[in-house]
């Protein structure tokens, strides 16, 4: 039988058990109250025993069965209660039965909490058996007002209607009496009247003034969940424009979702705010089809970045750049102009995909000859960075290959997750083998060798060995001694070593020279080497493309044993691409899954475009070639061409090639992303590359018949096939030289995705496309030292800095050269001992401009040009940037 005719929380609730709201009854709790009295009385009668906490009633067994026990004051609040002893004296345990039978408890606010978040006091632990009579300190300004009993859970005060109380709802002095009901503290009384009356009055205006709002929300919500372009035809072959007109003239200005699909049109749609789509324009330029994407098509990844602030005449990203894991070499030329004997090959690097660039430009191959040397083509293979260049000058050209192994550290076995590498000797010779089948060390490379775990042969493999031979698997150093036979598996640390660009010649002569000796089709010198690609694993056995030489069409050059020396190192075939007669520079690229090789054919003279496939195992002639759509421009620039490892994509990147009509012309070039499926590339019936829109390019203004500067790009793929790198030449701005109009050469990464899609959807760090001003590719500026020199046209001094015990000096060695040195603060000449440093140089006013040349550690040149390209004295402004991370002399 209970002990209360009925329990409070039924009581005290507001609600009945079919949900209706209900008064508390005066006469049931007055009952209720009478029944918790007479069982206190009870208890104490019969001898009730009281504990502290229900840890010490744990510990205390000594009493016989049934005996009843309270736990009053337990940190843990669902250890207080009625409890009754189980079991004999000395053993059993004890059993909860119930909440302490105390029918009202005070809770004390004094003001510790906020108006807001209550904290209170009671002399009891609090329960849902028993109502709580708390005060009010202070007045609630929000809602929902919380209360915590005992630095407990905040409970959410609720009203008796169940509704949260309104800010002015308690106040000051005010009693509420409740009961704890889960995470809601049910308050029983009534909150304050006017509260509730302005609230209701709050309410009522929201409410009238969101109505239109409102309304059109809902107008928007159903537009959202409409489909606008579902009966339209998508497919970019079929018009469009009627089914715009109609769309536009019922609804404007809304978000419009075109889905990531194509759409034939005559012109761009601007009646609503069309988003993840194209627009396909017929003749766009020239005759070619354009597809123009809509906002939030492609997915940037951060501003275009400047590769190379205040260089002179920047261009040439041609093909791409070289990739081995994250690192990416970009190769640029710089120069007067195009075709003056003043050009020479910068080059940047990335080490983490082309996000950043936090070394110098490093200029490359400046003669004072009369001859420029220019590089259109760089590659990595295995490791090895390979460069091709061209000396020119009128009546004589050379091509030429240029190698270096790039730097990295391997472990072989120990803690690392490689296996141990094989090593062996030979009885009697000093040759040592490694076996490391992704080596990419050619003769002449270094190499580091560190904890070794075993000697081999007798032999140490232990410091700076120089590589005398190379294969498909392994590669050979000497050693100092002659060793005993052997061949085991060790635990060796390896760091190949870069060192500068080293010339890769074949028996004595040039790659150019031994192009011509090689070729059946009768080649004198060729213009230029536009492209390079090697299998993985082959000895070095690389492919170059080739033009010119008095030979038409474009040719696949193969070349054998760039790394092994047991075998000559020789130009093995030169044959035309499938057998053309016509184009220009052929790009290339190899697909490693396959040993396909593939790329695009530059056109000039009326005849399109073309991509060429060339299967495993095929010779060059066998090529299949294909016409693209019709070209932009009629003569459209060189073309980069890349496959996405392991995805049915191939992307490229174009630009156009052709002369403005004057000087302050409109830009007349485009830039343009090229895509298609893997499976059409290799298919000549299919209808060939998208053309896809993404920006102007602009003349140089100083040097208006040269249309080599602008565009020419190159691309490349990074991030685990995720993410495509695009690089142009523009104008840095629009302008005269002094005004920034002098071209650069720009980088621009775009997000593809894993599924490879020119609208791959959201991606992170995203910021907009082709923001207005690209941003400079500088290193982390924490460690720099920064000298600032202002000259005359003498080499007299207009204003300098001084930092960190150095400044700029200036004197000159004829016209318009100039020779800047470093000094300290007495005047006397200073050796940074590297040439760590950038520099950058502009001419103080006029249509001029300037270059900096032969960069030692004491000091570099300044050339200043009139706009025609002749030598001239100008005053000159430089900026010096030396990175301290290889001085001494830091602060």
């Amino acid at each position: 039988m209970s002990l209360f005719t009925k329990p409070a929380v039924d009581l005290f609730a507001p609600y009945d058990a079919s949900g209706t709201p209900r008064e508390i009854v005066p006469q049931e709790a007055q009952v209720w109250g009478t029944e918790v009295e007479r069982s206190i009385l009870t208890f104490q009668a019969g001898g009730g025993i009281i504990f502290p906490d229900r840890a010490t009633m744990d510990a205390s067994l000594a009493y016989a069965p049934n005996q009843m026990a309270w736990v009053l004051g337990d940190a843990t609040v669902a250890n207080n209660g009625v409890y009754r002893k189980i079991g004999a004296s000395g053993a059993g345990s004890w059993q909860r039965l119930g909440d302490l039978p105390y029918s009202f408890i005070k809770a004390v606010d004094v003001g510790a909490g906020t108006p807001n978040a209550i904290q209170a006091t009671t002399g009891i632990p609090v329960s849902g058996s028993a109502l709580v009579l708390l005060n009010i300190f202070e007045a609630n300004t929000a809602s929902p007002v919380t209360v915590a009993f005992n630095s407990g859970d905040a409970l959410t005060i609720k009203t008796n209607s169940g509704n949260d109380v309104a800010p002015g709802g308690v106040v000051a002095g005010m009693i509420v009496l409740g009961i704890v009901s889960g995470s809601t503290f049910r308050i029983l009384n009534d909150q304050v009247s006017s509260a509730i009356v302005a609230a209701a009055e709050a309410a009522q205006a929201a409410a009238e003034a969101a109505k239109a709002d409102a309304e059109a929300a809902a107008q928007d919500a159903a537009n959202n969940s409409y489909d606008f372009v579902r009966n339209f035809h998508k497919d970019g072959t079929t018009s469009d424009d009627a089914n715009f007109t109609t769309l536009e003239s019922l609804v404007s200005g809304r978000v419009i979702d075109l889905q990531g699909r194509k759409y034939k049109v005559s012109a761009k749609k601007t009646g609503n705010r069309y988003v993840n789509g194209y627009f396909v324009i017929d003749n766009a330029d020239d005759t070619a089809t354009i597809h123009y994407p809509a906002k939030d098509t492609l997915v940037p990844l951060g501003a275009p970045i400047n590769l190379m602030p205040n260089e002179r005449y920047i261009g040439w990203a041609q093909g791409g750049p070289g990739t081995y894991g994250d690192e990416v070499l970009v190769k640029m030329n710089s120069g007067a102009g195009h075709e003056d004997t003043s050009q020479y090959v910068l080059t940047r690097r990335s080490g983490d995909g082309g996000a950043s660039f936090k070394d110098y430009p490093k200029a490359l191959f400046q003669r004072s000859d009369g001859k420029r040397e220019m590089s259109m083509a760089v590659d990595n293979v295995d490791g090895q960075w390979l460069m091709s260049t061209f000396l020119q000058t009128v009546g004589g050209e050379e091509l030429k290959l240029y190698g270096k192994r790039a730097s990295e550290y391997r472990q072989w076995g120990g803690s690392s997750p490689n296996p141990q590498v094989r090593v062996t000797t030979t009885n009697g010779s000093p040759n040592i083998v490694v076996y490391d089948p992704n080596h990419g060390v050619k003769p002449g490379d270094r190499v580091r060798f560190e904890q070794a775990s075993a000697t081999v042969g007798g032999l140490a493999l232990s410091g700076v060995m120089t590589v005398v031979e190379g294969g498909e698997t392994n590669f050979t150093v000497l050693a100092g001694s002659n060793a005993t036979a052997d061949d085991k598996n060790i635990d060796l640390n390896v760091t190949f070593i870069e060192d500068d660009w080293a010339e890769i010649t074949f028996s004595g002569v040039s790659l150019g020279s031994a192009i011509v000796a090689a070729s059946a089709l009768g080649h004198t010198m060729p213009t230029q080497v536009s492209g390079i690609a090697g299998r993985k694993n082959s000895a070095g056995d690389i492919f170059v493309t080739i033009h010119g030489g008095g030979v038409s069409g474009p040719c696949l050059v193969g070349i054998n044993n760039i790394f092994r020396t047991g075998a000559p190192r020789a130009v093995a075939s030169v044959a035309r691409i499938g057998g053309l007669t016509e184009g220009l520079e052929a790009s290339i690229d190899i697909d490693h899954a396959t040993g396909d090789m593939f790329g695009a054919i530059r056109t000039e003279g009326g005849y399109p475009y073309r991509r060429w496939y060339l299967p495993f195992g095929q010779t060059a002639g066998n090529a299949i070639t294909a016409t693209g759509p019709a070209s932009p421009f009629g003569a459209a620039s060189p073309i980069g061409i890349r496959k996405i490892p392991g995805k049915n994509a191939v992307f490229g990147i174009m630009s156009g090639n052709r002369l403005p009509a004057t000087v302050d012309a409109d830009p007349v070039l485009g830039l343009y992303l090229l895509y298609m499926s893997w499976d059409d590339f290799k298919n000549p019936a299919s209808a060939g590359f998208d053309h896809i829109y993404l920006q102007d390019l602009h003349y140089t203004d100083y040097l208006v018949q040269d249309r080599n500067g602008t565009g020419v790009p190159g691309i490349y793929v990074t991030g685990d096939g995720e993410i495509l790198g695009i690089l142009w030449s523009d104008q840095f701005q629009i302008g005269t030289k002094n005004e920034g109009g002098q071209p650069s050469t720009f980088l621009q990464r775009l997000y593809i995705g894993p599924e490879a899609k020119p609208h791959a959807g959201a991606a992170p760090d995203v910021s907009g496309w082709f923001g207005s001003t690209p941003v400079l590719a500088y290193w982390p500026p924490e460690d720099v030292t920064e000298l600032n020199g202002h000259f005359n046209t003498d080499g007299s001094l207009v204003k300098r800095t001084f930092r960190r015990g150095l400044r700029l000096a200036c004197s000159t060695t004829g016209t318009g050269v100039y020779l800047v040195t470093f000094q300290d603060a007495d005047g006397n000449a200073v050796n940074l001992g590297h040439i760590n440093y950038y520099v950058g140089v502009t001419t103080y006013a006029g249509a001029h401009y300037c270059s900096f040349w032969n960069q030692t550690s004491t000091g570099f040149e300044v050339r200043t040009y009139d706009a025609a390209g002749a030598a001239v004295n100008r005053q000159f402004m430089v900026d010096v940037r030396i990175d301290n991370e290889w001085s001494d002399n830091r602060d």
